[in-house]
């Protein structure tokens, strides 16, 4: 019973309660089960997860280490899935030479147990280990396991494009990262021509309370630069699922995008309104970045520096703290605290990651923060160095498609026509 709750909780996207049921749960199979049975294994697991989405890998550690010790000592069939577990938590805190091993040795269990390289079983391994690979800049052996995950989905998952584009998306990312221009451009229009088939089927369904569906279609049109059809379902999505802060940043930027300034205004105060006392670290970050990327956003600054405070207090991974610290180094810059900006900007470029559109985004500020403090040459280096990032690691927004995480690269282009016009004066 109480797991099922949790798994709703979990469900809506709030999982700060859904981590209470889950730790009632674990209690009571401890007392019921003792220390080694799989139900112990799946509580500890589930609590890891939760702390993983939250950007908490250093406390989800322990409960995942657990859960593997568990399954080892039963010879359990769940090892492998608690090897990959794990990993992507070990990845967070910065061990994925250590991940890397792990999840070799869970592609070898299964190998062993007679699972085929092209078997979707092998697919949430191989993507998890071409992170792994990719933390470590080993960037040629995280495409062989990106193309071994396509080849996956494009035999087990026809029926479902989304999937095959989140694989082509990752590659896309992989081959520019290497300089492999001419190879990203050529998935990228599979992609674009996946993504025009895939709008004209989903225009003709109706799902008016299917709040994952709606989710879906919306990244497509939005993609696709389709920004009335993409605002209609995130704003029915928003109705459906109001705890769900996702759907709330897209919509968020699909005004930007589109030009409403007065929408967004009228919506950041409702984000304010609901997750102004949020406990979830990495909701708050998120929400209070979004509702400070145009100037003209008109938010209360006191209600957004305690969302970010309450990030602050949380123990995130490092990725994650690094889009708190751009966070907070965008509410600085707002409130005309530029030397706290170029700080927290720093912070966050220091912090080495494949999101380069938080490392576009963080450049603006830091930019701009430099040119209030008159330091011109050094605000043109950060503009200049976020230009050549936007223009030659990230998709073409004229190509048809903004690409994958497409909010925060509607994020980052704000920003950076904010930089220009301040530093150079342009348009």
């Amino acid at each position: 019973m109480f797991g099922h709750l949790g798994d709703l909780l979990q469900d809506q996207g709030r999982w700060e309660e859904a981590k209470v049921p889950y730790r009632r749960a674990l209690e009571l199979f401890r007392k019921a089960r003792g220390g080694v049975s799989a139900p112990v294994a799946g509580a500890l697991s589930r609590l890891g997860s939760i702390l993983h989405k939250q950007g908490r890998d250093t406390e989800a550690e322990p409960y995942q280490r657990e859960a593997l010790e568990i399954d080892r000592k039963a010879n359990s069939l769940g090892v492998p899935r608690s090897l990959n577990n794990l990993a992507n938590v070990l990845r967070g805190t910065g061990k994925a030479h250590e991940a890397e091993g792990m999840l070799r040795e869970a592609l070898d269990m299964k190998r062993r147990s007679g699972f085929p390289e092209d078997s979707p079983d092998m697919d949430a391994h191989f993507i998890s280990l071409a992170r792994a690979l990719e933390a470590q800049d080993k960037l040629e052996e995280a495409e062989v396991n990106w193309r071994r995950c396509l080849e996956i989905r494009r035999k087990s998952y026809r029926d479902r494009p989304e999937l095959i584009v989140q694989i082509l998306d990752l590659l896309a990312r992989n081959l520019t990262t290497q300089g492999k221009r001419e190879e990203a451009d050529s998935v990228r229009r599979e992609i674009l021509e996946d993504l025009r088939k895939t709008a004209a089927s989903l225009s003709r369904e109706d799902r008016p309370n299917d709040a994952d569906f709606l989710g879906w279609r919306a990244d497509v049109f939005a993609r696709l630069g389709q920004w009335p059809e993409a605002i209609n379902d995130l704003r029915r999505a928003c109705e459906l699922r109001p705890f769900q802060d996702l759907f709330w940043q897209s919509l968020t930027a699909a005004l930007v995008q589109h030009g409403d300034i007065e929408a967004y205004r009228d919506l950041c105060r409702t984000c304010l309104d609901r997750f102004g006392t949020t406990k979830e670290a990495l909701t708050a970050a998120r929400i209070a970045k979004d509702c400070l990327v145009l100037p003209s956003s008109g938010v209360d600054y006191e209600i957004v520096g305690k969302m970010i405070q309450v990030a602050a207090s949380a123990d995130l991974d490092v990725s994650s703290s690094a889009w708190l610290q751009t966070a907070k180094g965008l509410a600085e810059y707002r409130v005309g605290h530029f030397a706290s900006a170029v700080d927290y900007a720093q912070q966050a470029l220091g912090k080495p990651d494949l999101q380069r559109f938080r490392d576009v985004q963080a450049k603006m500020v830091l930019a701009m923060a430099q040119h209030q403090l008159k330091r011109f040459g050094e605000s043109r280096t950060a503009l200049s160095e976020g230009e050549r990032i936007d223009k030659t690691e990230l998709s073409n927004p004229e190509s048809g498609d903004l690409g994958t995480g497409w909010p925060d690269r509607v994020f980052a282009q704000a920003l950076l026509r904010e930089a220009t016009e301040l530093i150079e004066g342009k348009k």
